[in-house]
């Protein structure tokens, strides 16, 4: 009896961790810049597109590079599952956008994408 018991409690944990869905970190698919890109001075937009929703609220995005790091605003308003701001006055050189994004999930993912202005 007691092994049925066993057999049933076994089933019943694998038939729950089959119904629980699994969390995944929110992963970088598409940039503007891309990666290794190289783009003109001034003013550069970011875009950062993941594979699921963020919380843009609860994220953050620098431009590191020669004039330093700029922390840069992110727009608020954008879709769900995108990560915008601006970077004003980028001079000639090397950059990294830098990246922390806090997925709906409660996952926290970093990341970098360099790139390079002319």
């Amino acid at each position: 009896m007691l092994c049925c018991a066993n057999k049933s409690v076994a089933l019943a944990l694998a038939l729950l961790a089959v119904a629980i869905p699994a969390s995944a970190h929110a992963i970088l698919k598409e940039s503007v810049p891309a990666a290794h890109a190289v783009v003109s001075g001034g003013n550069v937009e970011i875009r950062l597109k993941f594979n699921s929703r963020i919380d843009a609220a609860h994220s953050r995005l620098t431009l590191a590079g020669v004039s330093g790091n700029q922390n840069l605003e992110i727009d608020k308003k954008a879709d769900p599952e995108l990560l915008v701001g601006q970077a004003k006055d980028v001079k000639a050189g090397e950059y990294r956008i830098q990246w922390q994004v806090l997925a709906v999930d409660g996952h926290i993912t970093r990341g970098e994408v360099p790139f390079t202005v002319h």
